[in-house]
């Protein structure tokens, strides 16, 4: 017989791991599908900080906006440095070009959906 899952309690906030978002803009000639270019943000983590250096990145997507050609991804506090390095890296997304470039950081998601 099975035995009933317990139920697993939140951590508080305080104990939590901090955010950062940050706004980037990309150009690209064509127009780009949203899980083409996080699989490409992903593997250029990987092929720049390997698994344990990705995993403390822990860059997560957001937002992506293809018409304003701007996109938003969380990552974890003090990481923002790598992530926009991670940026410069990130020259093809399959067989497109595409060129990335941070514009603005925030510790509030509210703050950078207004400057949208």
């Amino acid at each position: 017989m099975r035995q009933p899952r317990k139920h697993v309690k939140a951590l508080p906030k305080s104990m939590r791991e901090r955010k950062r978002y940050v706004l980037f803009e990309f150009n690209s000639s064509t127009r780009m599908e949203k899980s083409e270019f996080w699989s490409a943000l992903d593997e250029v983590l990987l092929s720049l900080y390997g698994s344990i250096g990705s995993a403390g990145i822990s860059a997560r997507p957001v937002g992506f906006y293809p018409g304003k050609k701007k996109g938003i991804v969380a990552c974890s506090r003090g990481s923002e440095p790598r992530l926009r390095v991670a940026f410069l890296f990130l020259r093809k997304v399959g067989k497109k070009s595409i060129r990335v470039h941070s514009l603005r950081s925030s510790g509030s998601l509210k703050a950078l959906q207004q400057s949208l």
